[in-house]
């Protein structure tokens, strides 16, 4: 009778949890922008910036042609890892669909924030917020007055 009585009041609980299961695994399939910024298109570009510098022994991309043609020739395992199926999309921020503004030569050493120097950003942003790319090879999302501070004249 005991056994009864537990087994009645653990079967609601588990059907609950095994819900909870199901609905978390499967959310997030629809389309939206990452709220991780590291996630996003930026993420990935400053991971192959990143691996553009040490595969040219320190030396920066010249320009968005250096770049690109890096990213079709060695960018496939990033993008593939980031969700991202083209070196085109690479380029466009998916928060404020514009193309990033992305820094080359001495532009990229000019501005800097707490991961590195700054080495591209979105141009508009989304709600107050820009994801800054950086060239340790990682990306954050910050407020527009810490954006400013890092790069006074965007």
């Amino acid at each position: 009778m005991p056994f009864q009585i537990a087994k009645r009041r653990i079967l609601p609980v588990m059907a609950t949890l095994a819900l909870t299961c199901f609905i978390t695994a499967t959310s997030g399939c629809g389309k939206s922008t990452p709220s991780d910024p590291a996630r996003t298109h930026l993420g990935a570009l400053a991971s192959i910036y990143s691996q553009f510098r040490s595969q040219n022994r320190g030396q920066l991309p010249r320009n968005e042609a250096d770049l690109r043609t890096f990213a079709e020739a060695n960018g496939g395992p990033t993008m593939e890892q980031f969700g991202i199926s083209d070196v085109d999309s690479l380029f466009v921020s998916e928060r404020d669909n514009q193309p990033y503004t992305i820094l080359f030569g001495r532009d990229a050493a000019r501005y800097s924030g707490n991961s590195g120097s700054v080495i591209g950003y979105e141009k508009q942003g989304l709600d107050g917020q820009r994801v800054v790319g950086f060239s340790s090879g990682m990306a954050e999302l910050v407020s527009e007055d810490d954006f400013l501070k890092m790069v006074p004249k965007p």
